[in-house]
């Protein structure tokens, strides 16, 4: 900005100062800071209790599929055999194509699935070995070769 310079004469480069005006700091306040931040944070509080909801469904829907895939196969058994394959040891798991690193029978080692025979072969049930999202089971069960889709049923 140009300004004159009354006492040299000349013209020098410098700011424009007028009379009563005040320089005004720019910024925000700290109110405005807070209700920034207290804006923020319910909303990544809402996000987290939603995100929480997404990933124990996408757990329960993952149980499902998994064991509705092991159910077809010991319906295949079954068919075959006219009775579920027994529930004593993780070989007759193994003979059928399970992964008996992920399943294991009755009474053993609890893994992500458990299978359990009964009645003398005529039924059977595949859980999950833990709950899912630390409160639900997801449970499929078969009778006479008949299969029904897995539910989840609270740990009671």
């Amino acid at each position: 900005m140009l300004i004159f310079n009354y006492n040299a004469g000349a013209l020098t480069t410098g700011e424009i100062k007028m009379p009563g005006m005040q320089h005004k700091e720019e910024g925000f306040t700290m109110i405005e800071m807070m209700v920034v931040l207290v804006i923020i944070s319910v909303l990544v509080v809402v996000g987290v209790k939603f995100y929480s909801g997404y990933i124990a469904k996408a757990k329960i829907d993952k149980a499902k599929t998994d064991i509705s895939t092991m159910q077809a196969v010991v319906e295949g058994f079954y068919a075959e055999n006219n009775f579920y394959p027994g529930d004593t040891d993780a070989a007759s798991l193994a003979t059928l194509g399970l992964n008996t690193d992920l399943v294991s029978t009755y009474g053993g080692e609890v893994k992500n699935y458990m299978y359990d025979q009964w009645l003398e072969g005529r039924s059977y049930k595949i859980y999950t070995g833990k709950p899912v999202d630390g409160t639900f089971y997801v449970v499929g069960v078969g009778t006479d070769g008949i299969s029904e889709k897995a539910t989840v049923q609270p740990t009671t």
